[in-house]
């Protein structure tokens, strides 16, 4: 009964005309006249097709037609899912072929697995937002590690001491990127205490001079599976820790930014920089153990090669000046680069050499500004912008890296934070114990909850 008033509802004049003595065709504009449709005993419209002959069921010779974007096909469509177990779109096809044949197949199915949250929840799909405009410690001109950022790698097992049988012990390495003009800072700490921290900034400090802003990942990054971390994650979220490095900043004038939790890609410059150094430690170090002193001596020989890589991509005209490196904001020159012959000998007036070295480091920031910024203008990734999808009181599943997707957590979105382009990258979110946090959209799977607009037929 329901099937044929849903057909009679959706093929109204193909029902009329086949049920006309003069006409045993439809219309030749019509939807379904390739299946040559026809009126059994019961007034359903059948498929006429090619199987009579076969020996199959009644119902496989000739299937029921279903309507396009009906409900009634829709919850056929929806049963016939769930009781084969949550099949994909050819199995599911297939056996819906059996009895039915619904009118654009495929894309019906398509559209009502879309809404399966027990399907989505096997596989979420991280919304997408288009890439942000950079920063402005990132194009504009500063002293080298005036706007820097900071963060762990490790942990690194050294020698206790120079004998066979000494004992390992860990360290780790805190790595400090300038914004600006990328350049690699190394430390060697040696436990994950606060004074070894505060430490390895006094060190930084004195030697590339004191910085005005320190950027760094949420100590949430830290968590997982692996127990090594555990320990670095505990240090960051001491409160005690945390107070101490804030006084320690406060009285230099310092401010310290966090990116959202679980959002290493707002990180993407420094995670660079430590995947480098790994890259070089694995192939110089590998499974060897070093004492601390041959292990800082390996640091900081990374350091000077991460520093003396080139800004911009390299030419084969040999007109081309020497490629810009970080070096070259550090010492004038790459790390690398064979020493210069000595001018103490020849007569020059201060005054005159030190404006020739101010015009050298501003040849430095002008080539910066010229050949390195362009480079930065393209978005090679993340290219279109799904915030739509992203509205307060959505109900959404956040990503977890350490866990399986069916066991991410649900929350519900609070607020959205919107950049200066008016795109929204972060959202507070309310977790199942009532507490807000924020995170990157990223990290957000929105649940697909039909929307009743769309269903209404």
């Amino acid at each position: 009964m329901l099937t044929r008033l849903a057909q009679r509802e959706c093929f109204t004049e193909e029902i009329s005309l086949l049920e006309s003595k003069n006409s045993r065709n439809v219309h030749k504009n019509s939807k379904i006249l390739s299946l040559h449709p026809f009126l059994d005993s019961k007034g359903i419209l059948r498929i006429g097709g090619r199987l009579s002959n076969a020996n199959v069921s009644y119902d496989q010779q000739h299937p029921i037609i279903l309507p396009y974007k009906h409900k009634l096909t829709d919850l056929i469509i929806l049963d016939s899912h769930i009781r084969n177990f949550h099949a994909g779109i050819q199995t599911l096809l297939s056996i819906l072929r059996l009895k039915y044949w619904p009118v654009n197949g495929k894309n019906a199915i398509k559209r009502i697995m879309k809404f399966c949250l027990t399907c989505y929840k096997v596989q979420p799909k991280p919304c997408e937002f288009l890439m942000g405009e950079l920063p402005k410690a990132r194009v504009n001109p500063s002293r080298v590690f005036s706007i820097c950022s900071v963060d762990y790698a490790g942990p690194i097992y050294v020698k206790e001491g120079t004998l066979r049988k000494s004992k390992l012990i860990k360290t780790y390495i805190a790595v400090f990127v300038c914004l600006s003009t990328r350049a690699i800072h190394i430390e060697l700490v040696f436990d994950l205490s606060t004074n070894s921290f505060i430490n390895a900034l006094k060190r930084f400090f004195s030697r590339r001079g004191k910085s005005s802003q320190i950027f760094s990942d949420n100590g949430l990054n830290f968590v997982g599976a692996n127990n090594q971390f555990l320990e670095l994650y505990k240090l960051i979220n001491n409160k005690q820790h945390n107070l101490e490095v804030d006084n320690f900043l406060v009285r230099d004038s310092i401010k310290w930014n966090f990116i959202p939790a679980k959002s290493p890609h707002m990180g993407g410059l420094w995670e660079s920089a430590v995947k480098s150094i790994k890259y070089h430690l694995k192939r110089t170090i590998g499974d060897a153990s070093l004492t601390y002193e041959e292990t800082y001596t390996v640091h900081v020989s990374i350091e000077a090669c991460l520093d003396s890589r080139p800004l911009t991509p390299l030419s084969n005209d040999i007109l081309d000046f020497t490629p810009l490196t970080p070096a070259h904001f550090i010492i004038g020159d790459s790390l690398r680069s064979m020493p210069e012959q000595t001018i103490s000998e020849e007569r020059m007036n201060r005054l005159t050499r030190y404006q020739r070295i101010q015009v050298l480091y501003t040849q430095f920031w002008r080539r910066w500004s010229r050949e390195y910024l362009a480079t930065l203008q393209t978005r090679n990734k993340r290219k279109t912008d799904e915030d739509q999808k992203v509205k307060i009181g959505s109900l959404v599943v956040l990503v977890e890296d350490d866990i399986s997707p069916l066991r991410w957590p649900m929350a519900r979105i609070t607020e959205l934070h919107r950049g200066q382009d008016n795109i929204v990258r972060v959202v507070s979110v309310r977790l199942p114990n009532g507490h807000v946090t924020r995170r990157s959209i990223k990290k957000v799977c929105v649940l697909p909850l039909p929307d009743e607009d769309k269903l209404d037929h």
